[in-house]
């Protein structure tokens, strides 16, 4: 098995690979995160398994069914590779996953966004619990990572689970409910202080604005 995010969390994987652009937005300055910036990136693309009529064009590639415009890049970070991936009962919005699959120590913080509609018997409690057992029997895991959250008012999800690992770096997720959707963020970076503090104001950034756009 390649060493990267989305092996480690194979049971919710939704593929990746070409083509599209889009527009800047900024935060909501009373979100009490105006230190992160959103702006316009340098490369976006939708794989052939999403469904690019999910999108509405004129309003930053907005996803229609959920509501939420997946954010291109972010002030003072070196996006590298965005990927939206839209259909009709999900959303999957990957940063920095770049062409090489495989983690390296060197490589910027990796972020996996994804949406996905609620379903009869299914909850965020639900994947958050195979989300964890996943990461428990793919990687080696040393122990518990303090998860990185921004200081601020703004109240972090309360399903979260983060690890040291062996080879992996630190890899978690946070898994929330916004409407009638659900909404994980998985994050996997490099030991250190400096990527804890980065990792935190990504996550909070993005709940803040799924808070603000999904239905």
């Amino acid at each position: 098995m390649h060493r990267h995010l989305s092996a480690s969390f194979a049971l919710l994987l939704l593929a990746a690979a070409p083509a599209a652009g889009a527009a800047p937005q900024s935060t909501d300055p009373g979100s009490g995160i105006a230190s992160v910036k959103i702006t316009k990136g340098p490369q976006v693309f939708i794989p052939d398994t999403g469904n690019p009529a999910t999108l509405d064009i004129n309003d930053n590639l907005r996803h229609k069914p959920s509501g939420f415009a997946c954010p291109e890049t972010f002030d003072g970070l070196a996006v590298l590779l965005m990927s939206i991936e839209p259909n009709d009962d999900s959303l999957v919005c990957d940063y920095r996953a770049g062409t090489d699959l495989r983690y390296k120590a060197s490589d910027p913080i990796r972020y996996h966004l994804m949406l996905v509609k609620e379903r009869p018997g299914q909850s965020a409690r639900a994947i958050f619990d195979q989300l964890v057992a996943g990461g428990r029997q793919a990687l080696k895991i040393k122990g518990n990572h303090t998860p990185p959250w921004a200081s601020g008012p703004a109240a972090a999800p309360e399903l979260v689970a983060f690890w040291d690992t062996d080879g992996d770096g630190v890899q978690g997720a946070w898994v929330a409910q916004a409407g009638s959707w659900i909404v994980v963020l998985r994050a996997q970076y490099a030991p250190g202080a400096p990527n804890d503090v980065e990792a935190g104001k990504i996550a909070q950034t993005l709940f803040a604005l799924i808070k603000q756009q999904v239905k």
